[in-house]
């Protein structure tokens, strides 16, 4: 007897979603580095976009906000 329909899923292949969430969350630190930590969302919202590929920028922030990554204007330092 299964406690909950949804253990049946957790063996499944991770959500599309998920998976370029994930490939976003590479290529943010690699930016915010060679901008020498210095870009904060906007600039790294267009660096993808620049390159043609279709990001959002809640997702953007949203990641940066998971993994620290922030410019030194937003965490109250000097420019």
């Amino acid at each position: 007897m299964l406690l909950s329909p949804r253990l049946d899923r957790l063996d499944e292949v991770p959500a599309a979603r998920q998976t370029a969430d994930e490939a976003l969350a590479h290529k943010i630190p690699v930016i915010h580095v060679a901008s020498r930590q210095t870009y904060g969302v906007p600039r790294i919202h267009a660096e993808p976009r620049r390159l043609g590929q279709r990001v959002n920028r809640k997702l953007v922030a949203r990641v940066m906000r998971e993994r620290g990554i922030q410019s030194p204007i937003a965490a109250g330092g000097t420019r």
